[in-house]
């Protein structure tokens, strides 16, 4: 008897929990979920829009003294368009000028520059472009050359070279007639290496040096090879620089006026005036000045009347001739 309420007691549970059992499955599985329905996209009224494809941005215009990295020469007798080549330095460093050909001209180099801090300063101040040539031995010459360039101004390096004057002083490191090419490449090298952004070289004396056409010859090579340009200061008629400058390939220029053999006003003035014959008959004028107190003064005065004349000022670059092996479209 015992055994059988047992066996009924297990029965009741078992039925219990069966009972439980179903009505869970039975809310799980079977009955049905409540899923919020989306809400309606809400709609906005747009106007018509332009269709039209945007105006493209203007073109970035650069500042003058960007340069292209690269020039292309074209054939004139094929029409065809050589390989992008690499400008030569006297072309990336040079000051841009859009003055045409056709209009009176006058490019103004001041050498000497940079051993009288003072009156070079002077002269970096006035307006340009000026193409300012350094001596190679000055002090400070990175700082000073930065400058320059700073106020619109083109460099050179003035470079020392024997006089026929023996007993003129041209400076430390001059390049000499007779000098092997080792002691000769070593004096140009450190002379050219001095500072940096500059276009190309100027003699400075030179008048036995740029008559020896070995020297020339041996200079003309390396400027050729650094890709720099030449301004014969023309201390004495008979020099063969610009003879051996063409055989090399290098652009060049030479001297027409010295507007400070004398240091006084007046005759100062006086070749100003001859500088502005030259360039309104001829179309161009070059000339060569020195950082003097009277130069400045009277330079400071007659830059600024020019354009007024006519004649527009230039940097050297400007106005060198490219031998024709070696002419590129600047």
């Amino acid at each position: 008897m015992a055994n059988k309420r047992r066996y009924n007691g297990q029965s009741a549970l078992f039925i219990i929990v069966a009972i439980v059992l179903l009505v869970v499955l039975d809310r799980t599985f079977f009955t049905e979920k409540k899923v919020t329905p989306p809400e309606p996209p809400q709609i906005i009224e747009v106007q018509q829009q332009n269709t039209q494809p945007p105006t493209p941005a203007p073109p970035v215009v650069l500042g003058e003294q960007a340069k292209p990295e690269f020039a292309s020469a074209r054939n004139l007798s094929t029409g065809q368009i050589a390989v992008p080549q690499e400008l030569p330095l006297w072309q990336k460093n040079a000051v841009a000028s859009n003055v045409l050909r056709d209009k009176p001209r006058v490019a103004l180099i001041i050498d000497d520059m940079g051993l009288d801090v003072k009156h070079s300063r002077m002269a970096m101040d006035l307006p340009g472009p000026l193409t300012l040539s350094f001596m190679p031995y000055a002090k400070n010459l990175r700082a000073q050359t930065s400058y320059a360039i700073s106020n619109g101004h083109e460099l050179m390096v003035h470079v020392p070279m024997q006089p026929e004057n023996a007993k003129l002083d041209a400076g430390p490191k001059v390049l000499k007639v007779g000098q092997t090419p080792e002691q000769f490449g070593r004096i140009l090298n450190d002379d050219l290496d001095s500072f940096g952004g500059y276009v190309g070289i100027n003699n400075h004396m030179g008048s036995k040096m740029t008559q020896d056409h070995a020297g020339m010859a041996l200079l003309m090579t390396e400027l050729k090879k650094r890709g720099l340009l030449f301004v014969d200061s023309k201390t004495i008629p008979a020099s063969v620089a610009v003879d051996e400058a063409k055989k090399a390939g290098v652009p060049f220029a030479v001297r027409e006026v010295f507007v400070d053999d004398e240091e006084a006003r007046k005759p100062i003035e006086g070749a100003l005036q001859h500088i502005e014959k030259l360039a309104l008959s001829k179309g161009l004028a070059i000339a060569i000045a020195h950082p003097r107190a009277e130069t400045v003064e009277a330079l400071r005065a007659w830059l600024p009347t020019l354009k007024a004349k006519g004649i527009e000022l230039v940097p050297v670059s400007a106005v060198v001739t490219v031998p024709a092996a070696t002419e590129s479209p600047r």
